[in-house]
């Protein structure tokens, strides 16, 4: 009886090792579906961890209440009239035609003659591309005094110059930089108070700061949080035109064309600012901050690059550094500086990026610093030559700047 039982156990064993090692047919993968075809395309929802981390507190006021309300000051600039009332700038001439022209530059990093050179020699190129604004996207420097060259070189463009902080900046630097030589630069604004840019034909919204805390430089940066978008809702509602969104990091993006594609091979864009501009329907974006996405225009999910020189209904354009330091590109090619424009037409927009040759633009040493500017400038006795500001902080000096592999692969 046993030899029996154990027989039959020996002649099924096969069978139940195939029946237990079986595994369990899968059903096919149920084929993705095209995203909806809506202007601008559907940003899928972002992975928590992608989030931002909220401190305990909110240390940051980098960002106010927004208000259209206060005293009205009229200021006249290059023939035109322009009005600042509350957090609004608003330009009252009369324009015929319904095209606005965005000067566009980001990212000048320090106050180098390499730099300022550049800053020039794009100014130029923009004012023949007839440039209406000039808008600057954050990281003008990372102290005081190089802060204040940089305002200076770029206020040589003959029309409003808008500047907001980026990661770089110490909020308290940017904010002094700007009282010390705004009062002698009447067609510099600051797009840290001031958040919208009104014309018939365009109206330009900042978003200062970045998203991400982890890539803020200064202790007193600028971080822009949940609440932040919110109020952006409230300053859109008051535009009189097309909007252009102004902001020094890009939204999340998922293409590998994507504007805030890293040389690590992903997007590291802000996915709370992507889908708050495709549930609003924000068209058109001007961003800087990942340099080697640099150099072209997207659709909003970042999949389908954007021909220069076209009309299209959606572009978000990162133009890429205007620093001097070589920073190889994701398209394999180097920036040595680089600009753009993007031109409002209607209910369309076109851009166009400038890259700099190496050796182009010719060096120019920086303005000498107000006598009264505050932080750890040298004493009378022990300045500087003109145009050698020192080194501040961590600062390295001009021949000592850390190679494009050296640098940190994330904002």
């Amino acid at each position: 009886m046993l030899y029996a039982a154990r027989l039959a156990l020996l002649t099924l064993a096969p069978l139940i090792l195939v029946l237990a090692g079986c595994p369990k047919k899968e059903q096919p993968a149920e084929p993705a579906k095209p995203p909806a075809e809506q202007p601008p395309p559907a940003v899928p929802p972002a992975d928590p961890t992608d989030q931002p981390a909220e401190p305990a507190e909110a240390e940051t006021t980098c960002l106010k209440p927004f208000s259209a309300e206060g005293e009205e000051k009229v200021i006249e600039l290059a023939g035109k009239t322009y009005s600042v009332k509350g957090d609004v700038i608003t330009l009252k001439t009369d324009d015929a035609d319904d095209v606005f022209t965005i000067g566009h530059l980001t990212d000048v990093k320090e106050d180098t003659p390499e730099n300022i050179g550049n800053v020039k020699f794009l100014i130029e190129w923009l004012q023949e591309q007839k440039a209406d604004a000039l808008v600057v996207t954050g990281d003008l420097g990372e102290s005081q005094p190089s802060i204040e060259s940089a305002m200076r070189a770029l206020a040589e463009f003959e029309g409003p110059v808008l500047v907001m902080i980026g990661n770089r900046e110490g909020f308290t630097d940017f904010e002094k930089a700007f009282d010390v030589v705004s009062p002698t630069l009447p067609n510099l604004f600051n797009m840290n108070r001031q958040r919208l840019f009104n014309t018939d034909d365009v109206s330009i919204v900042s978003l200062p700061g970045y998203f991400n805390k982890a890539y803020i430089h200064s202790q007193d940066g600028c971080q822009y949080r949940a609440e932040d978008l919110k109020e952006l809702e409230k300053i859109i509602k008051q535009a009189s035109a097309t909007v252009v969104l102004a902001s020094h990091g890009p939204p999340r993006m998922e293409g590998i064309t994507g504007i805030d594609r890293i040389h690590e091979g992903v997007n590291v864009g802000d996915p709370a600012l992507a889908r708050f501009m495709s549930e609003r329907h924000i068209h058109f974006g001007i961003f800087g901050n990942i340099h080697e996405a640099g150099g072209k225009g997207t659709d909003l999910a970042g999949r389908e690059e954007i021909r220069q020189g076209i009309y299209v209904n959606d572009v978000y354009v990162n133009p890429g550094p205007t620093d001097a330091v070589r920073w190889p590109l994701l398209d394999g090619t180097e920036s040595v500086g680089m600009g753009g424009f993007m031109r409002v037409k209607g209910k369309q927009a076109m851009f166009k990026i400038r890259r700099l040759r190496p050796g182009e633009a010719k060096p120019v040493e920086p303005a000498a610093a107000a006598p009264e500017a505050e932080g750890e400038a040298p004493a009378e006795g022990e300045a500087p030559a003109e145009g050698e500001a020192p080194a501040e902080g961590e600062k390295p000096a001009e021949g000592e700047k850390p190679a494009e592999g050296k640098q940190p692969a994330a904002p």
